[in-house]
Order: structure tokens, then C-alpha cells, then sequence
């Protein structure tokens, strides 16, 4: 049986799919799976065991090119003829293709008016749109084991997106840090595998220091620790990285200033002795580089460099991450790695990092979450986030992976 899934079209969502993904390679433990994705998507999964076989779909500009490419996906998806296909993605434009290229049992939900298109339509569950986003998928494979594969194997509660940096991706993200300057000294054994793990049925405990209403229990306050006091290391091991994360493709009401990413990690830096990295994509290098001329202290920029399989061995090298709200705090998160979030216009408990080592910081603010991409006031879900709030959490977090 050849299986094609439709994954995800960002980062971020497809991260919060691999629990339904992983659920699906148990389902359809015997046949060959097809993911179909991005090329910014697909290195994600790279050593995940989650599939047979990728094929990369890329995105086009134009009425001639978007029809082209439109074209060719179908005349590649039939080549595959396929016996089923599950859509993780919403669009209509995908259900399309792959009724045209005459996909045997196509399975999604109705949205984006597709559902004529679909011969198995998934139903939403009744408090889907107050439930984190990892249920949206995990619903979907459920729905797909008892209606296509006749079983009911689907583990539903709480579980954690898991990824594992590949050897070849840890290589490629060491040999990146020492042409920096920085040799790595260590990294975890866990990082390594490239076996998956069984979705974590336990209760998700995650992390929340919440500016204003919200109070971080006292579950939340380990005692004080020393830490090694170095301005300039060396060598970093991976207990000595702080990556940064400042920008947000697409939107720039999702970033926080640039300036309190740059003095949050001087403080990190000068008072824990950890060394930064900034990643990001290629549109983020013009806020990774505004991040990189405000810092005191020494940082290696590594936005616009990195595919997505050595962003994964870079985050798995690090202590810590602080992002915006973007893929890669989704990455870090499943790698389990300690992560603080910065949330302003969007909804923190629908698509928050799902791990037990995250910070959520936030400013309750009337007008948020407005999902705009630009903010028509003054930002002040954004502002109103604090540098020293920030620090907070982040000696917090570390605290807690030292122990």
C-alpha cells in the first residue's frame, strides 16, 4: 500500500503534527509513506523514521509560474500513484492536486471549501478551537485508524512533539560553530538518535511565567546555583550556548525589540557565561544583524545560514533559546531543549511550544492575541515584555537543566 501525507506547509505547524505523523507510522506500520513538503519543512524529519520516501513540492510568484508548478505537482503525485492520501494541510489547492492526480482515498478536513474533494472528511472535535494544535493533527490520525485501518490505536492525551538531531546534523552544525570560533565540547547523548520515541501519554507540564495577572508558582523557583563567570569562552559546551531567535517571518508584529534580545543576552553572557548565536532564516538577517550591532558581548550570526536539519543540530548544542514565535522555539522544544517564547499578537495556548522546559512570557494586554502582522497602535503586547522578566526566566530555566 503506497500512502502519500501532506504535511504542513511551516515549521512551527509541522512540529506540532509529528505526534499525528508519528501516530501514522504506527497505524501504517506495514505500507510506504510518501511526505509530501516544502524544502524549508522536509530536512525536519530528517533521522525521524516517520517515512519512506520525500517528495519536495516548492512554492512559486506568478500566474504563469503558479501554473506551472501546479501542473507539475500533479503529474509527479500520479507518477507516485498513490492508494491513499491524508492532508495535514487546510488548502483547497492541495486537495486538488491530489484528486486530480487521482490519489485512491483522499482524507482531511473540510476546510477552505475542499470538502466535495475528500472522499473520508474528517469531523472537528467540539472544543477544537480552544485545545492546543497538536490535537487539531493528533484528531485527524485518529479519525484516519478507525476509519481506513479498522483499529483504534491513537494515543490522544497530552502528548510531546519529539525530534532527535541526526549525527550528520550535529557534523554539520559543530563544523558551522568552529569555523566561528567556537568548538563545541560536548553534546548530549539523547541528540544523537535517530530512533523514534513513543508519544508521552503523561500530563504536559509546561512552564509559564506570564507578565502581569499570571504568577510563577512556587514550583517554578529552584534555589540558587552558581554559575561558571566567563565574558568570552573558548570553547562552548553545550551547557555554555544561548541561541537567539529575533526575528518572524512575515510579521513584524510578532517580534520583540530588537534591543532587549541584545541586552538579555549580554546579561546571560556576563553573568552566566554563556556564549550567543542568533539564527534565523534568510528574511530574518536584517533583524538578527540589528540584534548582532546592539550586543556588548561576543555573537556569532548565523541567521540565513543554516537548512532546517542543521538548525536542528545547532539547537540540540544549546542550553538555552529564546524566540519569538516562530518554528524554531517548536524545533528546540521537541529536541528538549530549555526555551523561552516571547508572545504578543498571537495565541499562546493553542501554539505554544508543547514540552515540559518551556517559558511562556507574555503581557496581557485587551487587544491581544489580533493574529495581525503589523501592529496599527504601539506594540504594547510587545513592549510591555520586560528585559529583566525575560532574565528571569532564563536563570530559571537554566537552574532546572543543571540540576
Amino acid at each position: 500500500m503506497k500512502i502519500m501525507i501532506r504535511v504542513p506547509n511551516w515549521v512551527g505547524d509541522a512540529v506540532m503534527a509529528e505526534p499525528a505523523l508519528r501516530q501514522l507510522r504506527r497505524t501504517f506500520g506495514e505500507a510506504q509513506i510518501t511526505f509530501v513538503a516544502r524544502p524549508w519543512v522536509a530536512g525536519l524529519f530528517d533521522g525521524e523514521n516517520l517515512y519512506d520516501e520525500m517528495l519536495p513540492v516548492i512554492d512559486t510568484s506568478g500566474v504563469l509560474s503558479s501554473t506551472q508548478q501546479f501542473i507539475h505537482d500533479v503529474r509527479l503525485l500520479k507518477q507516485q500513484q498513490f492508494d491513499c492520501g491524508i492532508l495535514l494541510t487546510n488548502s483547497f489547492g492541495t486537495a486538488l492536486r491530489a484528486r486530480l492526480a487521482g490519489v485512491g482515498h483522499l482524507a482531511g478536513y473540510a476546510t477552505d471549501g475542499r470538502g466535495a474533494l475528500l472522499h473520508t472528511v474528517v469531523p472537528f472535535e467540539p472544543e477544537y478551537r480552544t485545545r492546543h494544535q497538536v490535537f487539531y493533527y493528533l484528531n485527524l490520525a485518529a479519525v484516519v485508524d478507525r476509519r481506513l485501518a479498522q483499529a483504534s490505536r491513537t494515543d490522544l492525551p497530552n502528548p510531546q512533539p519529539q525530534l532527535h538531531a541526526t549525527p550528520e546534523s550535529l557534523a554539520a552544525a559543530q563544523r558551522l560553530l568552529a569555523a566561528e570560533g567556537i568548538a563545541t565540547v560536548d553534546h548530549p547523548p539523547s541528540a544523537i538518535s535517530s530512533k523514534p520515541s513513543a508519544i508521552n501519554s503523561e500530563a504536559t507540564t509546561v512552564t509559564q511565567f506570564s507578565i502581569g495577572k499570571a504568577q510563577p508558582s512556587a514550583a517554578d523557583k529552584p534555589e540558587a546555583a552558581a554559575f561558571v563567570q566567563s565574558r568570552k569562552p573558548q570553547a562552548a559546551s553545550r551547557k555554555r550556548l544561548l541561541v537567539l531567535n529575533p526575528g518572524a517571518t512575515n510579521s513584524r508584529a510578532k517580534q520583540w525589540l530588537a534591543e532587549r534580545f541584545a541586552a538579555v543576552a549580554d546579561q546571560v553572557a556576563e553573568r552566566d557565561g554563556l556564549h550567543s548565536l542568533i539564527i534565523g532564516t534568510a528574511g530574518d538577517v536584517e533583524r538578527a544583524n540589528e540584534v548582532a550591532r546592539l550586543m556588548r558581548t561576543q555573537v556569532v550570526n548565523l541567521a540565513g545560514r543554516t537548512s532546517i536539519a542543521e538548525l536542528k543540530g545547532v539547537l540540540s548544542l544549546a542550553a538555552l533559546l529564546i524566540s519569538n514565535d516562530t518554528g524554531a522555539a517548536h524545533v528546540a522544544a521537541a529536541l528538549g531543549v530549555p526555551t523561552i517564547v516571547v508572545f504578543g499578537p498571537t495565541e499562546h495556548f493553542a501554539t505554544r511550544p508543547l514540552a515540559a522546559k518551556v517559558a511562556i512570557m507574555r503581557h496581557a494586554v485587551e487587544c491581544s492575541p489580533c493574529m495581525l502582522k503589523d501592529c496599527p497602535i504601539d506594540h504594547r503586547c510587545m513592549t510591555g515584555v520586560e528585559t529583566d522578566e525575560v532574565y528571569a526566566a532564563a536563570k530559571r530555566l537554566l537552574l532546572m537543566s543543571d540540576k
